[in-house]
């Protein structure tokens, strides 16, 4: 089971990082929204980040859950009450997003 939900998450980290580089311009022009694929970055890194811990030695305190609680904790819709909340959560540390 755990393998099922690691490559589901696999797939969902790379997807988010594939439209992150469409709305960056690198894949394909025309869909460029900048602040879309900052977002999306951000989303597919932490993904790929939960992944990794979750494939770390059982030991070090990550567990299945972690790795179940990663997409619901990050993923967020990119609509413009979204940005603002992602702004919010940026504040504390000192990161800011243009508009």
């Amino acid at each position: 089971m755990t393998r099922v939900i690691r490559l589901f998450v696999l797939i969902e980290g790379i997807t988010f990082i594939i439209a992150a580089l469409t709305h960056f311009g690198v894949l394909i022009g025309g869909y460029e929204h900048h602040l879309a694929g900052r977002a999306e970055s951000v989303i597919g890194i932490v993904l790929l980040a939960g992944l990794a811990l979750t494939c770390s030695e059982p030991s070090s305190g990550y567990s299945r859950s972690s790795l179940v609680s990663a997409p619901a904790r990050y993923q967020m819709s990119l609509s413009s009450n979204s940005v603002e909340q992602w702004q919010r959560l940026c504040q504390p540390i000192g990161l800011m997003l243009s508009r």
